[in-house]
């Protein structure tokens, strides 16, 4: 399998101490690559790295952007890529396929490239996809070492949710079965809420951690870019699960109004439905104040929220969603604007508690038009408590304290 890796294993890293644990990361999902997992766990392990801990990392190709790799930093930090097959085409087997290609070769990865040469005292197997908990396993079991399990999205359920999977199909059956049995040869599990660590609690006895998502503090601190523009922005995947078209509906509702004069709604980012979206809001005649731009690196996204009035979440209403928290929500509090959120769980507590931000009901066409006036007619008062909304992040949800816990973690069960 000449495919299975594209860079060496960088030499030793110099560590600060001689606590230094050797932590193997296996994602499917890393920078260049623009998605919230891939930020999320790139800088996690730089932070890991930053503690004086020695980080390598099995991970994919990018395959949900066009990014360009650069070999030379993933060979001096340890990154191993592999190549996934493409889930273009759709249906339930391509859709297994192209995850299960990622197990084979990471696995393979790991055993070829990483054994013998440089052994982990504890594997950090992040999910979704579930799938990646078997190459944690595997080569957890071969090192003779921990596996720690991550869960970000309760899967199978929320493929289902997503329309990637049937509730009553073959994959989802497996899917069930994967599950749990992952959750039981686990060391142990990290989660990103309260609220799923209670549903992992009621499915295995394995003791579970909550690392939120949370963002760095030095993004929090650095985003200072004025407003400039009369625009709700939303940043991110354009997909089934995001229940776009109601935001879409709304403010297709108040357009015409004289409160919504010279304001618009702007999407950045791609996904499964952009064409759809694209075509409703020309449907509802509204393509000239409705704009769609293509998906950009994590900084100037954030530059992008910040220069924004009024930022949108918006997530499809359904029980597995309300166990999660969507990283966005992180995101979008460091920016310091008000935030419209259709979203439902301990994502939409932590945004009702700071005053500052707007829900609705997800999903809700009439609920959205009606919070767009609402935030619009009062936008000097909720401007002004946003301007607290990043010492939310800073206080309570910091990836640098995010990851000091994960080390402690780490540090912990490898002793």
């Amino acid at each position: 399998m000449a495919d299975a890796a594209n860079s060496d294993v960088g030499s030793l890293a110099t560590t600060k101490d001689g606590s230094s644990v050797r932590i193997l990361i296996v994602s499917q999902f890393y920078p260049p690559d623009i998605t919230a997992a891939a930020f999320r766990i790139g800088e996690t392990a730089e932070l890991l790295r930053d503690l004086g801990h020695d980080v390598r990392v099995i991970t994919a190709e990018p395959h949900k952007s066009d990014a360009q790799v650069d070999r030379e930093a993933d060979q001096r930090q340890g990154v191993i890529r592999v190549r996934v097959d493409s889930s273009e085409g759709g249906g339930t087997w391509r859709y297994l396929a192209h995850y299960l290609s990622f197990v084979r070769r990471s696995a393979w990865a790991g055993l070829s490239r990483l054994f013998g040469r440089w052994r982990p005292q504890v594997i950090w197997a992040t999910s979704p996809p579930l799938f990646v908990g078997l190459t944690g396993w595997f080569l957890s079991r071969l090192n003779h070492c921990p596996l720690v399990f991550d869960v970000r999205d309760i899967w199978p359920e929320s493929a289902v949710a997503a329309g990637q999977l049937s509730s009553t199909g073959f994959g989802f059956k497996v899917g069930k079965g994967l599950e749990k049995w992952l959750y039981d040869r686990a060391d142990h599990i990290t989660c990103v809420s309260t609220k799923m660590a209670g549903y992992i609690a009621s499915r295995t006895a394995t003791e579970t951690s909550v690392i939120y998502n949370g963002v760095s503090v030095e993004y929090a601190r650095a985003v200072s870019v004025p407003v400039d523009r009369q625009r709700i922005l939303y940043a991110g995947n354009l997909g089934r699960a995001q229940a776009l078209d109601a935001p879409i509906r709304g403010f297709a509702r108040v357009a015409g109004e004289a409160i919504a004069n010279g304001w618009c709604l702007e999407f950045l980012g791609n996904g499964a439905l952009k064409d759809e979206l694209q075509a409703l809001a020309t449907e509802l005649g509204v393509k000239d104040r409705i704009v769609f731009h293509v998906a950009v690196p994590k900084e100037d996204a954030l530059n992008e929220l910040a220069r924004s009035a009024v930022l949108l979440i918006s997530l499809k209403s359904d029980a597995v969603f309300d166990l999660t928290i969507p990283s966005k929500v992180f995101d979008y509090l460091a920016v310091g604007r008000p935030i419209l959120f259709g979203i439902n769980g301990e994502g939409r507590d932590i945004l009702m508690a700071t005053g500052a931000n707007l829900g609705f009901t997800p999903g809700d066409a009439e609920s959205f038009a009606a919070a767009i006036r609402e935030i619009i007619r009062d936008y000097e008062q909720f401007g002004a408590r946003a301007e607290q909304n990043p010492t939310v992040v800073t206080d309570a949800y910091s990836r640098e304290a995010n990851a000091g816990q994960l080390a402690a973690l780490f540090e912990r069960t490898t002793s």
